[in-house]
């Protein structure tokens, strides 16, 4: 991916759906087309969006469809 791909999938998928600062920041971090910047599987783990404490699902419904 191209640093201009990259910040495409962003613009169309925030227009589709409000999501957090913190998993774009997990999502750029696990999709980044470079192997040594990836995020490794216990980086993942414990990246602050994963250790939030975990929504509804009726809750994370309205956040998505809002």
């Amino acid at each position: 991916f191209s640093s201009g791909r990259i910040d495409n999938f962003w613009t169309i998928l925030e227009r589709k759906t409000r999501i957090s600062t913190e998993l774009k920041d997990l999502l750029t971090k696990i999709l980044t087309p470079f192997e040594s910047e990836r995020l490794t599987l216990n980086e993942i783990m414990n990246h602050p969006w994963m250790i939030e404490p975990c929504i509804s699902s009726e809750q994370f419904y309205y956040e998505v469809n809002e």
